[in-house]
């Protein structure tokens, strides 16, 4: 975790030092795109443990990488994520060089992002369901939620 912990920062940091003004090399909101996975599976992680009455920062799992573990080897699973960063980040940084407004690229990341929460939400449930069950508590249905 270190390890990752650091990496998580440094690349931060870059794309701060890089996207800041003066002698900024992409703006603002072409950073946010580098961060999409990560950042989306956080905040997407904390409402729905929100939702389902569970503490928001526990350990649990619910990530986006132990959801696609369910079906792939880790190695398999570390490429998408890559991939799907790289996709993200590349589409980002091309979008901002052929001179797409700022609005665009912020309201185009609020609607991946909502598009992720849809996608992820089933195999979250999954997730969620199992995890009660392992516990030996009862597992409310989708209307006794709310």
């Amino acid at each position: 975790d270190s390890g990752s912990l650091m990496f998580g920062f440094t690349v931060a940091y870059m794309a701060i030092q890089l996207s800041g003004l003066p002698g900024r090399v992409f703006r603002p909101s072409t950073a946010l795109w580098f961060f999409f996975i990560p950042v989306a599976d956080t905040i997407w992680i904390y409402l729905r443990r929100m939702w389902v009455a569970r503490a928001p920062f526990a350990a649990w799992r619910d990530h986006i990488h132990h959801l696609l573990m369910a079906r792939f080897n880790e190695r398999a699973v570390t490429w998408i994520i890559v991939a799907a960063s790289a996709v993200l980040a590349g589409g980002a940084y091309l979008a901002e060089r052929k001179g797409v407004d700022n609005s665009v690229m912020i309201l185009s990341w609020i609607a991946a992002f909502c598009l992720y929460g849809a996608v992820t939400q089933k195999a979250w449930m999954k997730a969620w369901h199992a995890s009660r069950a392992q516990d030996g508590a009862p597992v409310a249905t989708a209307s006794e939620q709310g």
